[in-house]
């Protein structure tokens, strides 16, 4: 997925310059990489078991890669990625005005009742 972002470029009249709005922060410094791909690399790894080297042998085999990842700017986007996703649910589910809770399982793996 490709992220497009428009921004409108204006001409000062008095000093025949251009500005226009700073660029959207990355997740990431100085890299092209969006949440996404940071989600995507915490599912490999956690639900696929797939360590970072291979990760990163699959990706630089993709031509997606031209330098080394580095593991801690990584983990430590990903944390700062979670805690912010965490903290806007939390605000979402506490401000919400309906809350219930229940301790019944449903869907798979319910036991059926005993008649």
């Amino acid at each position: 997925m490709v992220l497009r972002y428009k921004r409108k470029v204006y001409k000062h009249k008095d000093t025949e310059q251009f500005s226009c709005a700073p660029a959207p922060p990355a997740v990431l410094d100085k890299s092209f990489a969006d949440v996404s791909f940071l989600a995507g690399m915490v599912i490999d790894k956690f639900r696929y078991h797939l360590p970072l080297y291979r990760q990163h042998q699959r990706l630089v085999g993709l031509g997606d890669l031209d330098r080394p990842l580095d593991a801690d700017q990584l983990r430590a986007a990903r944390s700062r990625s979670a805690r912010a996703i965490y903290r806007a649910q939390l605000t979402s589910i506490v401000s919400s005005q309906v809350l219930t809770m229940t301790r019944r399982r449903s869907g798979q793996g319910a036991r059926p009742r005993a008649r």
